[in-house]
């Protein structure tokens, strides 16, 4: 059996590289070992609730997914809804504060420092970003330590971070962040939301591979990724109890990158590019979804908590599509961090019990009126974030016709499923430079 290209992995970014390479003429082959397609862009539902398994909304309207998105013809087809006005809400001082589309940096300093202060800060940064971001041997930590000692002002930024990249502020290099806030400028501020969730997204990129001739197999274990002469030749799955030989011009990776190792063999590979994989710095996180029969929010958005300890994002769904939720029921997603490593699994159910106690203190309601559906903990073997920035391998492997896509290879100054589509996109057009279409 013979593809143009063998994708391992279904998650946005082995599906951004299917789709882009079906609709240059190539036929690609996505094997993915679960029974639904997605990653964590998938959504899927649990008592009348629309949950997602981790990504909360598309990032810009003029991101990677938004585009693919475009070129896929799926732009007309999904209904998409736009961020509120405001777009973001946070809670400072027991005040709501609502994000303006300009300035909201100052404004949002300025609640917790005085104006010279936020000004020692903004002023630096904002060269950063016009000319020569810091260097990336110091954390964003940091290099805001120069300007700043301010608690408040570390806080907002700790948030704003984890928001976007998954990582924490003494964690992501400086120059990395303030690339992938050069990028967030370039994508637009305002986040989106299809109707049914992201789930029609991920859908409609399988709807057009299958329409391009491409194929996708779900419950598709791989077994071997083929090797000769350091130049990959296909797969070895197993699928219906059967063992299954694939042959292919190229094979790209979409799973994590521990288990590429796995699936190639370590063997085929140098000890540097080893050591990267087996050292990468992924992120976690933690999601609590409640259900609810009584109204808990009236703002559409996400609202930000960066004073609280834990700090915490919390947003409802279904006051932007109301057929998220059952007919008469709201929801809330309280999304937390993990605790700090090395810890246990008693520190894991106390960080969760702590998140569902501050989540109760700011919204009583959902004491009463509701039952938490789902508690998603990201970390170890399925991260929030494979590799937090500066920690990404490339998408080219050290192996001949091996690509990586996803969050663990996303390009200098990407983020999140942006990053990962992004990153697809730089292997489809290595691709097309270097091998023509057969199958």
């Amino acid at each position: 059996m013979k593809y143009d290209a063998t994708i391992i992995g279904a998650g946005i970014g082995g599906l951004a590289a299917g789709a882009s390479l079906s609709f240059a003429g190539y036929k690609p082959l996505i094997l993915e070992k679960q029974d639904v397609i997605g990653g964590r862009y998938y959504a899927g539902d649990y008592k009348g609730y629309r949950l997602t398994n981790a990504a909360w909304y598309i990032l810009g309207p003029d991101g990677p997914v938004m585009q693919l998105a475009r070129d896929a013809g799926l732009e007309s087809k999904l209904e998409i809804a736009s961020a509120p006005i405001p777009y973001w809400k946070y809670w400072i001082d027991g005040k709501f504060f609502d994000m303006p589309e300009k300035g909201g940096a100052k404004a949002l300093l300025s609640l917790v420092a005085k104006p010279e202060e936020v000004a020692k800060v903004l002023t630096p940064l904002t060269k950063a970003l016009r000319w020569q971001e810091p260097s990336d041997n110091i954390s964003f930590r940091e290099w805001l330590s120069a300007y700043t000692d301010n608690n408040g002002i570390f806080k907002i930024y700790e948030m704003m971070v984890h928001n976007v990249t998954g990582a924490k502020l003494d964690t992501v290099p400086a120059g990395e962040f303030i690339r992938i806030l050069r990028h967030l400028g370039t994508w637009g501020s305002r986040w989106l939301l299809p109707r049914g969730h992201v789930r029609p997204l991920t859908d409609g990129f399988a709807d057009a591979i299958k329409a391009n001739g491409g194929d996708i197999w779900t419950k598709a274990r791989v077994k071997k990724i083929v090797i000769e002469d350091l130049t990959a030749k296909g797969v070895i799955i197993e699928r219906d109890g059967k063992e299954i030989n694939i042959e292919s011009q190229v094979v790209i990776n979409n799973c994590p990158p521990r288990d590429m190792i796995k699936l190639a063999g370590e063997e085929n590979f140098d000890k540097g590019y080893l050591k990267q994989i087996y050292n990468m710095k992924s992120s976690g996180m933690i999601n609590v979804y409640w259900g609810c029969d009584r109204l808990v929010l009236d703002y559409a958005g996400p609202i930000c908590y960066p004073m609280e300890e834990p700090s915490f994002i919390a947003v409802d769904y279904s006051l932007t599509w109301p057929d998220l939720t059952p007919e008469g029921k709201y929801s809330l997603l309280a999304g937390g961090d993990l605790p700090a490593e090395p810890y246990d699994a008693t520190d894991l159910e106390k960080c969760i019990e702590r998140l569902e106690e501050k989540v109760y203190e700011h919204f009583p309601v959902l004491k009463e009126h509701g039952e938490v559906l789902v508690v998603q903990v990201f970390h170890k073997t399925w991260p929030g974030i494979w590799a937090i920035p500066g920690e990404d391998i490339e998408n080219k492997s050290p192996v001949e016709n091996l690509y990586v896509v996803g969050d663990g290879a996303k390009p200098s100054g990407t983020a999140a499923a942006e990053g990962a589509v992004a990153g697809a996109n730089l292997v489809v057009e290595d691709i097309k430079r270097r091998i023509k279409p057969v199958s």
